[in-house]
C-alpha cells in the first residue's frame, strides 16, 4: 500500500501536473493620458505568456479624470481571465497664443486685448488672456509687455510683444472695390 501511495505522489508531483509559466501583464509606467490624444488599448501594457482576447480599441480620452480599463486574455494554460486597471485623463497642454510681436496704436487710442491676440486651448473654450506689464496709451513710447493665456487646469503660456504708442499714425484711405464689372464701366 505504501508503494502505491508513493508512486501516486511521484506521478502527481513530476508527471501529471504541467508547470505553466506565469502570465505577466506589465502596465506602462505612466498611465496619465493627455486629453484628446489617440491611444489604443494595446499601447497601455504588455503581456508575456498569455494572449489578449479583447480587440485593440481606441480609448475614449474626451473627458478628464479616472477611467477604468478592462480586457480579456487567455493565461499560459489557456484559461480565459479578465484584467482591470485605471488610467487618468489629464490636460497638461498649455494654451496657444497667436499674436504679432509688435502692435502700434495712436496716442489716446484704446488697446483692446480681446481683439489682438488669438488665444486657444485643446480643452477649454473660454480661457483667460491678459496683458502683463505697465503701459499708458496716453503717453508716447515703446512698452515691452507679455500676453499670458491660462486655462482652467492652470496650464499657461506667455508671449512677449511690444506696444508702440505714437503721436500720429497715417491711416490708409478706404477705397471699396466695385462689386460688379458694370460698376467699373459706369465710373
Amino acid at each position: 500500500m505504501k508503494k502505491i501511495i508513493i508512486i501516486f505522489l511521484i506521478l502527481i508531483l513530476c508527471g501529471c501536473n504541467k508547470n505553466y509559466p506565469n502570465t505577466i501583464i506589465k502596465l506602462n509606467e505612466n498611465l496619465n493620458i493627455e486629453y484628446a490624444n489617440k491611444i489604443y488599448l494595446y499601447d497601455l501594457f504588455t503581456i508575456t505568456n498569455g494572449t489578449i482576447i479583447t480587440e485593440n480599441y481606441l480609448i475614449d480620452t474626451s473627458y478628464l479624470g479616472k477611467k477604468q480599463i478592462t480586457f480579456d486574455y487567455k493565461n499560459s494554460n489557456n484559461k480565459k481571465k479578465k484584467y482591470s486597471f485605471e488610467i487618468n485623463i489629464v490636460d497638461t497642454t498649455p494654451p496657444l497664443i497667436l499674436s504679432e510681436s509688435t502692435y502700434t496704436i495712436e496716442k489716446g487710442e484704446t488697446f483692446d486685448i480681446k481683439n489682438k491676440p488669438l488665444c486657444g486651448d485643446n480643452y477649454d473654450k473660454n480661457i483667460t488672456c491678459i496683458i502683463k506689464g505697465n503701459y499708458n496709451t496716453n503717453k508716447v513710447g515703446n512698452y515691452n509687455l507679455k500676453f499670458i493665456a491660462k486655462d482652467s487646469n492652470n496650464n499657461y503660456s506667455e508671449k512677449d510683444f511690444t506696444l508702440v504708442v505714437k503721436d500720429h499714425i497715417d491711416k490708409p484711405i478706404y477705397n471699396p472695390k466695385p462689386k460688379y464689372i458694370k460698376d467699373l464701366i459706369n465710373k
